[in-house]
């Protein structure tokens, strides 16, 4: 158990610092009297600068989201649905355009003479049927060794 306490320590001394009005410490403190362990080590080593690191990174302040009021809040909202109205009138737009454009080539092909027709609807099939994807399940055999059961 003596393991945890190395673990726990720093922790504790950095909790302490930050906030050092608290009525009992939120950690049981370790008393070792061991800098290492008390992360107060302040001799320029690397644990040391590791512990300033991480303390200037606990005591950053934190960043607030400003206060709006009522007509900024509405104007946001205002702003919010008509950009949401407008992407939606451009999403119908395009896929509009290319609903046209396969009804435009689809129409071209039907009224091709009846041997080129067939030509271009023969082209548009697939040589080949579409293989099914593998589908590999867990199993304690290698690939392919199904046999082996």
């Amino acid at each position: 158990m003596s393991g945890s306490g190395v673990l726990r320590r720093p922790a504790a001394g950095m909790l302490r610092r930050r906030f050092p009005g608290a009525a009992r410490p939120l950690l049981r403190p370790l008393s070792s009297g061991n800098p290492y362990l008390d992360g107060t080590l302040d001799d320029g080593s690397e644990a040391g600068k590791l512990d300033k690191r991480i303390e200037a990174v606990m005591n950053h302040p934190q960043a607030t989201r400003p206060e709006y009021s009522e007509e900024e809040k509405a104007e946001h909202a205002r702003i919010g649905r008509t950009y949401n109205v407008e992407s939606v009138k451009w999403h119908n737009k395009m896929n509009k355009a290319i609903q046209c454009r396969i009804k435009l080539k689809n129409d071209a092909i039907a009224n091709l003479p009846e041997e080129v027709r067939k030509l271009a609807e023969a082209a548009a099939q697939p040589e080949m049927p579409p293989q099914p994807v593998p589908i590999y399940h867990p199993s304690l055999l290698p690939f392919g060794r199904e046999d082996a059961v």
